[in-house]
Protein backbone atom coordinates (compact mmCIF):
# COMPACT_ATOMS: atom_id res chain seq x y z
CA UNK A 1 0.00 0.00 0.00
CA UNK A 2 1.70 3.16 -1.13
CA UNK A 3 0.47 6.44 0.31
CA UNK A 4 -0.94 8.69 -1.36
CA UNK A 5 0.56 11.65 -1.95
CA UNK A 6 2.57 13.62 -4.44
CA UNK A 7 6.27 14.07 -3.60
CA UNK A 8 8.00 17.18 -3.81
CA UNK A 9 11.58 15.56 -4.82
CA UNK A 10 12.31 12.93 -7.73
CA UNK A 11 14.94 10.76 -8.37
CA UNK A 12 16.28 10.86 -11.70
CA UNK A 13 14.36 8.24 -13.75
CA UNK A 14 17.59 7.52 -15.73
CA UNK A 15 19.51 7.50 -11.84
CA UNK A 16 16.43 5.05 -10.53
CA UNK A 17 16.83 3.06 -13.97
CA UNK A 18 20.83 2.83 -13.28
CA UNK A 19 20.69 1.75 -9.71
CA UNK A 20 17.98 -0.70 -10.16
CA UNK A 21 19.83 -2.31 -13.12
CA UNK A 22 23.30 -2.56 -10.79
CA UNK A 23 21.17 -4.11 -7.57
CA UNK A 24 18.54 -6.42 -9.16
CA UNK A 25 19.09 -10.25 -9.62
CA UNK A 26 19.30 -11.11 -12.82
CA UNK A 27 16.43 -13.77 -14.39
CA UNK A 28 19.65 -16.34 -13.98
CA UNK A 29 20.46 -15.28 -10.53
CA UNK A 30 16.63 -15.24 -9.58
CA UNK A 31 16.68 -18.92 -11.05
CA UNK A 32 19.69 -19.75 -8.56
CA UNK A 33 18.04 -18.36 -5.61
CA UNK A 34 14.52 -20.12 -6.13
CA UNK A 35 16.44 -23.50 -6.92
CA UNK A 36 18.37 -22.85 -3.32
CA UNK A 37 15.65 -21.82 -1.13
CA UNK A 38 13.34 -25.19 -2.37
CA UNK A 39 16.19 -27.10 -1.97
CA UNK A 40 16.85 -25.20 1.50
CA UNK A 41 12.97 -26.21 2.58
CA UNK A 42 13.66 -29.54 1.67
CA UNK A 43 16.85 -30.38 3.33
CA UNK A 44 15.46 -29.06 6.67
CA UNK A 45 11.95 -30.43 6.35
CA UNK A 46 14.09 -33.88 5.91
CA UNK A 47 16.09 -33.40 8.94
CA UNK A 48 13.22 -32.42 11.15
CA UNK A 49 11.71 -35.80 10.36
CA UNK A 50 15.16 -37.08 11.20
CA UNK A 51 15.51 -35.48 14.64
CA UNK A 52 11.47 -37.04 15.39
CA UNK A 53 9.85 -33.43 15.75
CA UNK A 54 6.90 -33.58 15.91
CA UNK A 55 4.44 -30.91 14.25
CA UNK A 56 7.74 -28.51 13.90
CA UNK A 57 7.92 -26.32 10.40
CA UNK A 58 9.60 -24.51 8.18
CA UNK A 59 9.12 -20.75 7.29
CA UNK A 60 11.00 -18.83 4.90
CA UNK A 61 11.46 -15.17 6.18
CA UNK A 62 13.55 -12.27 5.20
CA UNK A 63 14.34 -10.32 1.97
CA UNK A 64 13.64 -13.56 -0.28
CA UNK A 65 10.15 -14.14 1.25
CA UNK A 66 9.30 -10.90 0.47
CA UNK A 67 10.78 -10.32 -2.83
CA UNK A 68 12.68 -7.29 -1.52
CA UNK A 69 16.03 -8.75 -1.99
CA UNK A 70 19.13 -7.79 -4.04
CA UNK A 71 22.12 -9.37 -5.82
CA UNK A 72 23.65 -12.14 -3.44
CA UNK A 73 20.82 -12.56 -0.67
CA UNK A 74 21.30 -14.58 2.28
CA UNK A 75 18.64 -17.14 2.62
CA UNK A 76 16.67 -16.92 6.28
CA UNK A 77 14.78 -20.06 7.59
CA UNK A 78 12.81 -20.41 10.53
CA UNK A 79 12.03 -23.74 11.89
CA UNK A 80 9.08 -23.31 14.03
CA UNK A 81 8.24 -25.56 17.40
CA UNK A 82 4.40 -25.69 18.81
CA UNK A 83 3.84 -23.98 21.86
CA UNK A 84 4.77 -26.13 24.91
CA UNK A 85 8.34 -26.92 23.60
CA UNK A 86 10.79 -27.08 25.66
CA UNK A 87 12.95 -23.80 24.90
CA UNK A 88 16.24 -25.94 25.72
CA UNK A 89 15.09 -28.11 23.73
CA UNK A 90 13.88 -25.96 20.90
CA UNK A 91 17.54 -24.43 20.68
CA UNK A 92 19.40 -27.72 20.78
CA UNK A 93 17.24 -29.50 18.35
CA UNK A 94 16.82 -26.48 15.92
CA UNK A 95 20.45 -25.35 16.22
CA UNK A 96 21.51 -29.37 15.26
CA UNK A 97 19.52 -29.21 12.79
CA UNK A 98 21.49 -25.93 11.23
CA UNK A 99 24.76 -27.65 11.63
CA UNK A 100 23.80 -31.01 9.58
CA UNK A 101 22.02 -28.77 7.05
CA UNK A 102 24.69 -26.00 6.27
CA UNK A 103 28.32 -25.87 5.20
CA UNK A 104 30.50 -24.43 7.44
CA UNK A 105 27.87 -24.06 10.08
CA UNK A 106 28.80 -21.83 13.07
CA UNK A 107 26.81 -20.67 16.27
CA UNK A 108 26.52 -16.85 16.05
CA UNK A 109 23.96 -15.05 18.55
CA UNK A 110 21.91 -11.73 18.24
CA UNK A 111 19.10 -11.58 20.30
CA UNK A 112 18.43 -15.38 19.98
CA UNK A 113 21.29 -18.24 19.24
CA UNK A 114 21.24 -19.46 15.75
CA UNK A 115 23.43 -21.61 13.26
CA UNK A 116 24.99 -19.49 10.11
CA UNK A 117 26.64 -21.05 7.45
CA UNK A 118 25.76 -21.72 3.70
CA UNK A 119 24.16 -23.04 1.42
CA UNK A 120 24.18 -24.10 -2.30
CA UNK A 121 26.62 -20.87 -2.47
CA UNK A 122 24.45 -18.48 -0.12
CA UNK A 123 24.71 -17.08 2.95
CA UNK A 124 22.61 -18.94 5.36
CA UNK A 125 20.72 -18.87 8.75
CA UNK A 126 18.61 -21.32 10.22
CA UNK A 127 16.72 -20.22 13.40
CA UNK A 128 15.26 -22.09 16.20
CA UNK A 129 11.50 -19.98 17.31
CA UNK A 130 8.65 -20.74 18.97
CA UNK A 131 5.35 -20.82 16.64
CA UNK A 132 3.54 -18.10 18.06
CA UNK A 133 -0.09 -17.17 17.07
CA UNK A 134 0.08 -13.76 15.39
CA UNK A 135 -1.16 -11.18 18.34
CA UNK A 136 0.15 -13.40 21.22
CA UNK A 137 2.77 -12.56 23.40
CA UNK A 138 6.22 -13.94 22.32
CA UNK A 139 8.40 -16.29 24.47
CA UNK A 140 11.74 -15.43 22.13
CA UNK A 141 13.16 -12.12 20.67
CA UNK A 142 12.81 -14.09 17.26
CA UNK A 143 8.98 -15.30 17.43
CA UNK A 144 7.43 -12.34 15.95
CA UNK A 145 10.05 -12.84 12.44
CA UNK A 146 7.27 -14.74 10.41
CA UNK A 147 4.31 -12.42 11.20
CA UNK A 148 6.47 -9.90 10.02
CA UNK A 149 7.14 -11.53 6.51
CA UNK A 150 3.32 -12.14 6.57
CA UNK A 151 2.47 -8.65 7.42
CA UNK A 152 4.58 -7.25 4.59
CA UNK A 153 3.24 -9.49 2.22
CA UNK A 154 -0.17 -8.67 2.87
CA UNK A 155 0.75 -4.67 2.72
CA UNK A 156 3.32 -4.00 0.65
CA UNK A 157 2.08 -3.44 -3.25
CA UNK A 158 4.36 -5.21 -5.84
CA UNK A 159 5.45 -1.66 -7.39
CA UNK A 160 6.72 -0.67 -3.89
CA UNK A 161 9.45 -3.56 -3.98
CA UNK A 162 11.16 -1.86 -6.20
CA UNK A 163 11.40 1.13 -3.84
CA UNK A 164 12.46 -0.56 -0.88
CA UNK A 165 14.99 -2.62 -2.97
CA UNK A 166 16.62 1.40 -3.85
CA UNK A 167 15.92 2.28 -0.16
CA UNK A 168 18.54 -0.83 0.77
CA UNK A 169 20.64 -0.15 -1.65
CA UNK A 170 20.92 3.44 -0.56
CA UNK A 171 21.53 2.50 3.23
CA UNK A 172 24.10 -0.35 2.43
CA UNK A 173 25.92 1.77 -0.01
CA UNK A 174 26.27 5.13 2.64
CA UNK A 175 26.96 2.35 5.93
CA UNK A 176 23.32 2.36 7.51
CA UNK A 177 22.14 -0.93 6.87
CA UNK A 178 21.89 -3.65 9.40
CA UNK A 179 20.40 -4.01 13.12
CA UNK A 180 23.70 -5.27 14.76
CA UNK A 181 26.30 -3.57 16.86
CA UNK A 182 28.83 -3.22 14.02
CA UNK A 183 26.25 -0.77 11.78
CA UNK A 184 23.93 -0.04 14.39
CA UNK A 185 21.27 0.85 11.42
CA UNK A 186 18.22 -0.17 9.34
CA UNK A 187 17.12 -3.78 9.82
CA UNK A 188 15.43 -4.89 6.61
CA UNK A 189 12.10 -5.01 7.97
CA UNK A 190 12.29 -1.78 9.24
CA UNK A 191 13.63 -0.48 5.78
CA UNK A 192 10.09 -2.08 4.17
CA UNK A 193 8.25 -0.34 6.89
CA UNK A 194 9.66 3.18 5.39
CA UNK A 195 8.43 2.46 2.82
CA UNK A 196 5.22 1.86 3.63
CA UNK A 197 4.77 4.77 6.03
CA UNK A 198 6.09 7.14 3.99
CA UNK A 199 4.89 5.96 0.62
CA UNK A 200 7.69 5.52 -1.92
CA UNK A 201 11.86 5.63 -2.20
CA UNK A 202 11.63 9.85 -2.55
CA UNK A 203 9.20 10.15 0.70
CA UNK A 204 11.48 8.53 2.27
CA UNK A 205 14.67 10.02 1.48
CA UNK A 206 12.68 13.35 1.48
CA UNK A 207 11.54 12.25 5.23
CA UNK A 208 15.47 11.59 6.13
CA UNK A 209 17.02 14.49 4.50
CA UNK A 210 14.73 16.73 6.89
CA UNK A 211 15.15 14.67 10.01
CA UNK A 212 16.87 17.75 12.50
CA UNK A 213 20.39 16.73 12.89
CA UNK A 214 22.41 18.94 15.64
CA UNK A 215 25.92 17.32 14.24
CA UNK A 216 26.67 15.57 11.45
CA UNK A 217 28.78 12.80 11.87
CA UNK A 218 31.79 11.78 9.81
CA UNK A 219 31.34 10.48 6.46
CA UNK A 220 33.49 7.31 7.10
CA UNK A 221 34.52 7.40 10.77
CA UNK A 222 32.23 7.19 13.85
CA UNK A 223 33.01 8.92 17.02
CA UNK A 224 31.79 8.87 20.55
CA UNK A 225 31.09 12.29 22.58
CA UNK A 226 28.90 14.30 19.95
CA UNK A 227 25.24 14.27 20.51
CA UNK A 228 24.01 13.79 16.87
CA UNK A 229 20.25 13.72 17.00
CA UNK A 230 18.44 14.42 20.53
CA UNK A 231 16.53 12.01 21.55
CA UNK A 232 12.59 13.03 21.35
CA UNK A 233 13.06 15.35 18.61
CA UNK A 234 11.91 13.43 16.08
CA UNK A 235 8.10 12.34 15.74
CA UNK A 236 7.42 8.88 15.94
CA UNK A 237 6.21 7.95 12.53
CA UNK A 238 2.82 6.47 12.35
CA UNK A 239 1.77 3.42 10.88
CA UNK A 240 -1.62 3.28 11.73
CA UNK A 241 -3.03 4.41 8.36
CA UNK A 242 -1.38 1.14 6.54
CA UNK A 243 -1.41 -1.26 9.46
CA UNK A 244 -4.96 -3.06 8.96
CA UNK A 245 -5.47 -6.08 11.00
CA UNK A 246 -2.16 -5.57 12.73
CA UNK A 247 -2.01 -6.39 16.48
CA UNK A 248 -3.34 -3.63 18.91
CA UNK A 249 -1.05 -2.62 22.00
CA UNK A 250 -2.07 -4.23 25.05
CA UNK A 251 0.27 -2.22 27.32
CA UNK A 252 0.40 1.47 25.94
CA UNK A 253 3.65 2.86 25.59
CA UNK A 254 6.31 0.23 26.59
CA UNK A 255 9.39 1.05 27.99
CA UNK A 256 11.33 0.33 24.70
CA UNK A 257 9.56 2.42 22.74
CA UNK A 258 11.36 5.77 24.99
CA UNK A 259 14.72 7.24 24.58
CA UNK A 260 15.36 6.29 21.13
CA UNK A 261 16.29 8.61 18.40
CA UNK A 262 13.41 7.15 16.12
CA UNK A 263 10.83 5.84 17.03
CA UNK A 264 8.52 3.52 15.09
CA UNK A 265 5.85 1.02 16.29
CA UNK A 266 5.85 -2.48 15.31
CA UNK A 267 2.07 -3.43 13.73
CA UNK A 268 2.65 -6.91 14.53
CA UNK A 269 3.77 -5.94 17.95
CA UNK A 270 2.74 -2.46 18.67
CA UNK A 271 4.72 -2.61 22.45
CA UNK A 272 8.00 -2.75 20.60
CA UNK A 273 9.86 -0.40 18.73
CA UNK A 274 11.06 -1.22 15.37
CA UNK A 275 13.88 1.40 15.32
CA UNK A 276 15.19 1.17 18.68
CA UNK A 277 18.67 -0.87 17.16
CA UNK A 278 19.28 2.35 15.29
CA UNK A 279 21.39 4.97 16.90
CA UNK A 280 21.43 8.55 16.60
CA UNK A 281 24.91 8.60 15.40
CA UNK A 282 23.59 6.57 12.36
CA UNK A 283 20.93 8.56 11.69
CA UNK A 284 22.18 11.73 11.69
CA UNK A 285 24.61 10.12 9.18
CA UNK A 286 21.86 8.65 7.10
CA UNK A 287 19.87 12.25 6.86
CA UNK A 288 23.23 13.95 5.82
CA UNK A 289 23.46 11.63 3.40
CA UNK A 290 19.72 11.81 2.11
CA UNK A 291 20.30 15.79 2.47
CA UNK A 292 23.59 15.32 -0.22
CA UNK A 293 20.79 13.03 -2.43
CA UNK A 294 18.69 15.46 -2.51
CA UNK A 295 20.90 18.39 -3.76
CA UNK A 296 22.97 16.33 -5.77
CA UNK A 297 20.48 13.36 -7.21
CA UNK A 298 21.87 10.99 -8.91
CA UNK A 299 23.52 6.88 -8.38
CA UNK A 300 27.08 8.18 -6.80
CA UNK A 301 25.98 7.44 -3.06
CA UNK A 302 25.05 4.01 -3.85
CA UNK A 303 28.67 2.59 -5.43
CA UNK A 304 31.34 4.62 -4.33
CA UNK A 305 30.20 4.41 -0.69
CA UNK A 306 29.96 0.37 -1.09
CA UNK A 307 33.43 -0.70 -2.10
CA UNK A 308 34.45 -1.17 1.43
CA UNK A 309 37.62 -0.84 3.22
CA UNK A 310 37.79 2.55 2.10
CA UNK A 311 40.87 3.56 -0.05
CA UNK A 312 43.15 5.61 2.21
CA UNK A 313 44.58 6.69 -1.29
CA UNK A 314 41.83 8.10 -3.02
CA UNK A 315 39.64 9.34 0.17
CA UNK A 316 41.39 12.17 2.28
CA UNK A 317 42.68 10.13 5.58
CA UNK A 318 42.24 12.66 8.41
CA UNK A 319 43.06 10.01 11.51
CA UNK A 320 46.56 8.98 10.31
CA UNK A 321 48.40 11.84 13.02
CA UNK A 322 48.40 12.20 15.56
CA UNK A 323 46.24 9.14 16.72
CA UNK A 324 46.35 6.38 19.01
CA UNK A 325 45.64 2.34 18.11
CA UNK A 326 44.95 -0.74 19.58
CA UNK A 327 45.36 -4.28 18.06
CA UNK A 328 41.44 -5.13 17.09
CA UNK A 329 40.56 -8.26 19.09
CA UNK A 330 39.32 -11.85 17.89
CA UNK A 331 35.58 -12.53 18.62
CA UNK A 332 32.65 -11.92 16.98
CA UNK A 333 32.37 -8.36 15.41
CA UNK A 334 29.29 -7.23 17.19
CA UNK A 335 30.56 -8.60 20.91
CA UNK A 336 34.00 -6.52 20.04
CA UNK A 337 32.55 -3.69 18.09
CA UNK A 338 30.13 -3.40 21.30
CA UNK A 339 32.88 -2.80 23.57
CA UNK A 340 34.72 -0.54 21.63
CA UNK A 341 31.90 1.67 21.89
CA UNK A 342 31.41 1.07 25.03
CA UNK A 343 35.37 2.26 25.61
CA UNK A 344 35.33 4.88 23.07
CA UNK A 345 31.76 6.60 24.98
CA UNK A 346 34.09 6.06 28.84
CA UNK A 347 37.11 7.67 27.46
CA UNK A 348 35.17 10.85 26.19
CA UNK A 349 33.79 11.24 29.63
CA UNK A 350 37.11 10.42 31.32
CA UNK A 351 38.43 13.37 29.51
CA UNK A 352 36.11 15.67 30.36
CA UNK A 353 36.00 15.00 34.00
CA UNK A 354 40.11 15.79 33.84
CA UNK A 355 39.36 19.25 32.38
CA UNK A 356 38.23 19.50 28.85
CA UNK A 357 34.50 21.09 28.13
CA UNK A 358 34.24 18.15 25.28
CA UNK A 359 35.95 15.35 23.64
CA UNK A 360 34.81 14.02 20.86
CA UNK A 361 36.60 10.24 19.68
CA UNK A 362 36.79 9.84 16.06
CA UNK A 363 37.39 6.30 15.57
CA UNK A 364 37.67 3.50 12.61
CA UNK A 365 38.84 0.35 11.81
CA UNK A 366 42.05 -0.54 9.95
CA UNK A 367 43.08 -3.68 8.51
CA UNK A 368 46.05 -4.73 6.54
CA UNK A 369 45.59 -4.59 2.36
CA UNK A 370 43.89 -7.65 1.11
CA UNK A 371 43.26 -9.04 4.84
CA UNK A 372 40.41 -11.37 4.91
CA UNK A 373 37.92 -9.01 6.48
CA UNK A 374 34.54 -10.09 8.49
CA UNK A 375 31.48 -9.16 6.42
CA UNK A 376 29.50 -7.96 9.51
CA UNK A 377 32.81 -5.28 9.74
CA UNK A 378 32.47 -4.38 5.84
CA UNK A 379 28.56 -3.47 6.69
CA UNK A 380 29.45 -0.39 8.72
CA UNK A 381 31.45 2.91 7.15
CA UNK A 382 34.37 2.78 9.13
CA UNK A 383 36.28 0.19 7.87
CA UNK A 384 39.29 0.93 6.14
CA UNK A 385 42.41 -0.60 4.24
CA UNK A 386 45.94 0.78 5.90
CA UNK A 387 50.03 -0.10 5.30
CA UNK A 388 50.04 -2.41 8.48
CA UNK A 389 50.36 -5.90 9.57
CA UNK A 390 47.29 -6.87 11.62
CA UNK A 391 43.81 -5.29 12.56
CA UNK A 392 43.93 -2.48 14.38
CA UNK A 393 40.97 0.20 16.48
CA UNK A 394 42.63 3.69 15.40
CA UNK A 395 41.14 6.72 16.81
CA UNK A 396 41.95 10.28 17.77
CA UNK A 397 40.72 12.74 20.38
CA UNK A 398 39.16 16.13 19.85
CA UNK A 399 39.01 18.57 22.68
CA UNK A 400 37.61 21.72 23.37
CA UNK A 401 40.25 23.66 24.30
CA UNK A 402 42.35 21.67 22.17
CA UNK A 403 45.30 21.78 25.20
CA UNK A 404 44.06 22.15 28.97
CA UNK A 405 45.81 25.31 30.82
CA UNK A 406 48.74 24.05 32.73
CA UNK A 407 47.33 25.38 35.97
CA UNK A 408 43.50 24.46 37.51
CA UNK A 409 41.58 25.72 40.23
CA UNK A 410 40.75 22.60 42.54
CA UNK A 411 37.53 23.29 44.84
CA UNK A 412 37.54 22.68 48.71
CA UNK A 413 34.47 23.25 50.82
CA UNK A 414 33.09 26.39 52.17
CA UNK A 415 34.54 28.08 54.61
CA UNK A 416 33.70 27.16 57.71
CA UNK A 417 32.53 23.99 56.92
CA UNK A 418 33.75 21.14 59.37
CA UNK A 419 36.66 19.45 56.66
CA UNK A 420 38.02 22.81 56.13
CA UNK A 421 40.58 21.78 58.66
CA UNK A 422 41.14 18.77 56.71
CA UNK A 423 41.45 20.31 52.93
CA UNK A 424 44.27 23.20 54.41
CA UNK A 425 46.22 20.39 55.66
CA UNK A 426 46.24 18.28 52.32
CA UNK A 427 47.33 20.74 50.22
CA UNK A 428 49.94 22.48 53.26
CA UNK A 429 52.25 24.56 51.70
CA UNK A 430 50.61 25.70 48.89
CA UNK A 431 48.09 28.43 48.83
CA UNK A 432 45.06 28.21 49.91
CA UNK A 433 42.36 31.09 49.02
CA UNK A 434 38.65 31.62 48.85
CA UNK A 435 36.17 32.89 46.39
CA UNK A 436 32.75 33.60 47.23
CA UNK A 437 32.54 31.64 50.62
CA UNK A 438 34.58 28.41 49.23
CA UNK A 439 38.00 27.33 49.60
CA UNK A 440 40.22 26.34 46.75
CA UNK A 441 43.88 25.99 45.50
CA UNK A 442 45.51 26.10 42.31
CA UNK A 443 47.46 23.01 41.07
CA UNK A 444 49.65 22.50 38.05
CA UNK A 445 48.56 19.41 35.70
CA UNK A 446 51.43 17.14 34.58
CA UNK A 447 49.61 16.47 31.33
CA UNK A 448 47.79 19.56 29.04
CA UNK A 449 47.37 17.61 25.55
CA UNK A 450 44.57 14.94 25.27
CA UNK A 451 46.68 11.97 23.42
CA UNK A 452 48.92 12.05 26.06
CA UNK A 453 46.28 12.37 28.65
CA UNK A 454 44.39 9.38 27.21
CA UNK A 455 47.34 7.15 27.11
CA UNK A 456 47.42 7.79 30.58
CA UNK A 457 43.92 7.49 31.94
CA UNK A 458 43.10 4.64 29.42
CA UNK A 459 43.90 2.13 31.66
CA UNK A 460 42.06 2.43 34.73
CA UNK A 461 38.49 3.64 32.33
CA UNK A 462 37.12 0.18 32.63
CA UNK A 463 36.75 -1.88 29.56
CA UNK A 464 35.25 -5.17 28.18
CA UNK A 465 37.00 -8.83 28.37
CA UNK A 466 38.37 -8.12 25.00
CA UNK A 467 39.63 -4.40 24.84
CA UNK A 468 43.02 -4.13 25.37
CA UNK A 469 44.39 -2.19 28.24
CA UNK A 470 47.77 -0.94 26.41
CA UNK A 471 47.52 2.06 23.77
CA UNK A 472 50.01 2.47 20.96
CA UNK A 473 51.05 5.87 19.20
Amino acid sequence: MRRSREDTWTFPPEARSEVLRSISPTPEEIEMVEGATIALLDRIDGAIEDQDIPDARTVLTGSVAKGTYLKDPDLDVFVLFPIGTDPDIMKEKGLLIGSKVLEDADLSYAQHPYMHGRFMGFETDVVPAMDIPKGERIITAVDRTPHHTEFINRNLDPGARQDVMLLKAFLKGIGSYGAEDTVSGFSGYLTELFILALGSFEGAIEYLASLPVIRRPPLRSEESGAEHILPGSVPPLDMASIAKGSASSRDGWAKELMGSPLILRDPVDPDRNVASPLSGQTLAHTAGCAADLVREPGPRPFHPFSVRPHDPDKLKDTLTVPSLYFDLPPGPPSRVHSQIKSSMNRLSKALVREGFSRAVIAYRLEFPWGYPIDGAYLKGRAVWYSSIDRPQLRFRPRTEPEVLDRSFRHSGPPVGHPLEGDFRKRWEGKTVSSESGRLYVMIQRRTVDPLTLAMEIWPGIGHGPDIPHDLSA
